[in-house]
């Protein structure tokens, strides 16, 4: 099968199902998986199990250039979470990001690099922080230019792109 074929599949798979079963299979799914015509759509639910966690984990870290789409969850846990990886300007062609129920400092970690995303259009939040108290915290999720879409809930109520500025 030709490449293209393959990156026509890929569009609707979730990026770590790709490099789970392609990942280390040889030479030519390496360069595959590797290639810049290969964008990532990426779920990363960190309820799921270390083994599969820590799988999409290294596709972040090694191919954050290539990722299109990213949906961060993290559900709130009594140990505490430092995220391995950072977005920055390396996740280049990043356009969608959702963050749902994400603890406050790591929240606002994240939220603070959005300036480093210059193609992201599309932001959606998931927090139990209300607006003003993200606002009191600095960040700053009204600096993100438009035509770029945000889409914020608090405490799961949504609030609409003019409330933001």
């Amino acid at each position: 099968m030709s490449n293209e074929l393959f990156y026509e599949i890929f569009a609707y798979l979730d990026g770590c199902d790709i490099y789970q079963a392609f990942a280390y299979l040889n030479n030519r799914f390496d360069e595959l998986l590797g290639s810049s015509s290969l964008l990532y759509n990426i779920k990363l639910d960190f309820s799921w199990n270390n083994s599969y966690r820590s799988l999409c984990q290294e596709l972040l870290s090694i191919h954050q250039h290539q990722i299109f789409s990213l949906y961060l969850w993290l559900p709130l846990r009594d140990e505490p979470f430092s995220p391995a990886f950072i977005i920055d300007s390396s996740f280049n062609h990043l356009q969608r990001l959702v963050l749902k129920e994400l603890e406050q400092i790591v929240l606002i970690s994240l939220l603070d690099n959005l300036s480093y995303l210059p193609h992201l259009f599309s932001l959606k939040v998931n927090t139990c922080l209300t607006l003003k108290e993200l606002n009191d915290e600095g960040v700053g999720v009204g600096s993100i230019q438009p035509p770029n879409i945000i889409l914020l809930y608090e405490k799961r109520h949504p609030i609409l792109p003019a409330q933001i500025e």
